[in-house]
Order: C-alpha cells, then structure tokens, then sequence
C-alpha cells in the first residue's frame, strides 16, 4: 500500500480500528514507509525491528544512508504483514534509471516495497534475504544485481500494468453487499500483486521522469520493479562487455594487418552496432514483460 499513515485519525477512531482490524486478519499488507534524514523520526524501532533484513547486511556500507523513517501509526504497524519503503531514486538529471532494493536506516537494512511485495509473493521472511558481500541480493534463488547503494537499474514501462479506479473498486464492494455480481470481480485481483496508489496527472510528489516516458507514478515504478525481481529482468551494466568486444575485435583486425584509420572505423562502427542491438534487445524484453 503505497499510501502513508502516520498518524491515527482522532475524530474517526472507529474506522482506524476497523483498517487495524481488516490489516491483521488478511494479514498480507505491505505498508509503505518513508526514509529521510529528517530531525523528527515518526519510526517506532521496537515495531520496525520485525522487518529488518538479514543480519548478512550487517556489514554492507552503502554510501546513502538514512537517519529517521516516516512509518505508519503504530496500531496498522503492528498489524501489517511487511513493510517496505518507497523512496525514489533520481540521477543527477532528473531522471529515475535506479530503484533502491535495499536501504539503511540507522545502520539497520530494511526493504523496498517492490522487493517486499515480491519477497511475500514467494513467502519468504525478510529476514531471510541476504546479501553476499559481492553486489547481489539473495532472494530465495533468486540474485539480483545491485551496485554499492543497494540499487538496479529499472524497467519501467507505463502500459505493462492493468489499474483500476479506486472508484471501480468501492462499487464492486457495495455491489457484493448488497448481493449482487459486481462489475469488478474478485478474479480480477486473485493472486496478484495488488499496489494502491495515486495515478492522476497532478500528482508530481509521487512519480519521475524515467528513461521511457516524461513521467510515471512511483506506484508504477515500483511494480517495475517488483516485476524486475519476481523475474529476474534488469538492464545490466554492458561496458565490461563493450569492452572486451573492443579488445577483440581489435586484436582480430589488427591480425589482418588493417591501417589504423581503418581499424578506428570498424570498431566505432561495430562499437555502435552492439549498443543499438543491446539497446533493442532491452526494449523488447521491457514490451514483453506481463
């Protein structure tokens, strides 16, 4: 749930108790958390102690680190399933290439939403996921690739996913009722990672610019992501493999005995090519993803 809820609702203390209730008996929510380095800290540790990762994270040291946490109240903390946090990553650029798996707050690990949703998904504990000191976090089988901050890079893709208006979904809650066959079934939702959270064009705190449209909501960035890693679909770091390409394709021109302006042309040109090619092959494994 990609919505926040730091604070209990005084005047309608009864419809807190009943989210409380709901939360506990399906016993499946992922409630979101913000990470910053804010002076107020809204984080109950005790309460947060149950989500932290495995203790093979005690010795990573990412270079971004956090120092307070915006969680919810602590009746719904208590009576969620996981947590995960779902801050966004943006480059230097304004743009969202990366999303942070894994993130410290106070020296402690704690989860995205996505690698938390997918980690529930495939009913593993939090803290049964690891970290191997070498740049993968260990999901069950499942390695995903992160550099030193915890992060991959993303897939995002704005028409991968199917919504709802949340609209949609009071009615068919009415429509059952009252007995009747709603619009919006049940099915609809039935075993699937279901993420609520804001969609509509003004919502500018909740989304970024990524690398295949000029804004995506951060609920849809985290599904991306959560798709990613259920998956195992990341856009990996090609330059080792530009350059061992260019280191041979050098060596085998160069046994030919090419000039040099020559040799410079066709590894530009076959430089060029593979990063076309790879590029297309990202796209294409971004379209196909359901």
């Amino acid at each position: 749930m990609i919505f926040f809820f730091p604070e209990g609702d005084w005047q309608y203390q009864q419809s807190d108790n009943l989210f409380v209730e709901t939360a506990k008996a399906y016993g499946r929510q992922i409630s979101a958390v913000h990470l910053n380095n804010q002076p107020l800290d809204r984080g109950d540790w005790n309460a947060l102690a149950r989500f932290e990762l495995g203790p093979s994270f005690a010795e990573w040291d990412p270079s971004r680190s956090y120092t307070s946490v915006l969680a919810p109240f602590k009746g719904l903390l208590d009576a969620s399933g996981s947590l995960g946090h779902v801050n966004l990553v943006v480059d230097v650029d304004g743009v969202a290439r990366r999303h942070a798996a894994v993130a410290k707050v106070r020296g402690r690990a704690f989860p995205s939403l996505a690698l938390a949703a997918a980690a529930m998904y495939r009913d593993i504990d939090l803290g049964d996921i690891g970290y191997d000191g070498a740049g993968r976090v260990q999901l069950g089988d499942r390695r995903i690739p992160v550099d030193r901050d915890g992060c991959f890079r993303l897939h995002p893709s704005k028409w991968t996913y199917t919504s709802y208006p949340i609209a949609d979904v009071i009615a068919a809650w009415q429509s059952e009722g009252k007995g009747e066959v709603p619009r919006l079934g049940r099915a609809a939702f039935k075993g699937k990672i279901v993420l609520i959270g804001a969609l509509a064009t003004g919502v500018y705190e909740d989304s970024a610019v990524t690398s295949m449209s000029t804004r995506t909501g951060g609920v849809e960035i985290l599904a991306s992501a959560a798709e990613s890693i259920l998956h195992g679909r990341y856009i990996r770091d090609w330059m080792a493999i530009s350059i061992l390409f260019i280191a041979v394709y050098a060596f085998a021109t160069g046994s030919h005995r090419l000039s040099r302006p020559h040799t410079l042309a066709l590894i530009v040109a076959s430089v060029t090519l593979l990063h076309l090619t790879l590029s297309l092959v990202a796209l294409f494994s971004m379209a196909v993803s359901q």
